[in-house]
């Protein structure tokens, strides 16, 4: 994998560490990781598109590398922000962005606040923040929320790494990932994009890349993906990963390759 440069940029509350290739000369991608994890769920991203295009991978803030200052959080705006002051530092007009899982949401709300700083979208395993949810799925994430407060973190990290893949490495990683980034920071990501949620009409009119892994919440993703294909049918496409669940850029990373090269390059 082509080795990436690393450097800090300075955000009110955090001090980020971003990775990118050392020349920003071609067309930009930026990969947004999801709640609770870091960059290195995209390595074998890099290893692919690193010789055709710009890559930025930030550890967003209270995760990963990205330690919180004290008396700060991380929220779906504050992220939001730090990834324009990003782009900013960098001298970066437009980019792609990918985001798994609620990372996504953070790429589809940003490019909807900054349109004009977004080429392409893709969205992996996330149900994002333009879309439509059924009041049964609003009252269980109600529900869920109250518990994910009093269940034992470390438990609840196994859990996640369990949840997320079949593959035993990926799991540790998940889980080990979740410990440090911490209960807190995971709460307020998620309390703070779903108080945000929008109707998918509202959702931004770019060029769309639609993913999940094959048993990743297949039901409720489809509805998610079934509505804003309806909304924007020109503009969306969509891929299912076989034989993945959650991190499937990590379980086949072959077919998620493949689909962003395929996507990016028209």
């Amino acid at each position: 994998m082509q080795t990436l440069t690393t450097q800090t940029i300075s955000t009110p509350g955090t001090e980020m560490r971003v990775w990118r290739t050392p020349a920003l000369d071609r067309k930009c991608v930026v990969f947004l990781h999801g709640a609770g994890v870091d960059h290195r769920m995209f390595d074998d991203q890099v290893a692919e598109l690193a010789g055709a295009y710009s890559l930025v991978l930030p550890d967003l803030r209270g995760q990963g590398l990205s330690i919180l200052e004290e008396g700060h959080r991380a929220t779906l705006d504050t992220v939001i922000d730090d990834v324009k002051v990003m782009l900013d530092s960098l001298g970066i007009d437009r980019a792609s962005i990918v985001g798994h899982s609620f990372g996504g949401n953070i790429a589809q709300e940003f490019t909807h606040r900054h349109a004009d700083r977004v080429d392409k979208l893709v969205m992996i395993g996330s149900p994002g923040q333009h879309g439509e949810m059924s009041g049964a799925a609003a009252s269980a994430i109600k529900i869920g929320t109250h518990l994910y407060r009093r269940i034992p973190w470390g438990p609840f990290a196994f859990y996640s790494g369990r949840w997320s893949s079949r593959n035993p490495a990926t799991r540790r990683y998940v889980a080990d990932c979740m410990l440090a980034a911490g209960r807190q920071t995971w709460l307020d990501l998620g309390t703070s994009g779903f108080a945000s949620l929008c109707p998918v009409d509202t959702a931004p009119r770019k060029e769309t890349l639609l993913m999940r892994g094959e048993v990743d919440m297949p039901r409720q993703l489809d509805r998610i993906y079934d509505a804003l294909s309806d909304q924007l049918p020109d503009l969306t496409r969509r891929v299912v990963i076989t034989g993945v669940g959650h991190q499937c850029t990590q379980d086949n990373p072959e077919e998620v390759n493949r689909a962003l090269v395929e996507f990016l390059a028209d």
